[in-house]
């Protein structure tokens, strides 16, 4: 369930520390999480996902209370993009 997401990795973060040598190739992921994505709901609004992705990345999407997904900003400008949304 929702609750079992513990973090998430950040690909900037992710580079920044190889590029800086405080990360190594053969680190396990879980050292380099960072917190986890925040959630939203598959049943809410378009506005609902853009403002919480203002905050963050990428989104988790839940259906029933389940993880299904991921959604990030690339993904929502895409949509607006195809559907000619401004």
């Amino acid at each position: 369930m929702a609750g079992e997401v513990i973090g998430s990795i950040v690909e900037r973060d992710l580079l920044d520390g190889l590029f800086s040598k405080r990360f190594a190739l053969d680190d396990t992921i879980e050292g380099h999480m960072s917190a986890p994505l925040p959630v939203v709901g598959s049943g809410e609004s378009i506005t609902r996902l853009m403002a919480v992705l203002e905050q963050a990345d990428g989104a988790v999407v839940l259906v029933d209370g389940k993880p299904q997904g991921i959604v990030t900003r690339q993904d929502l400008l895409s949509f607006m993009a195809q559907r000619g949304v401004h």
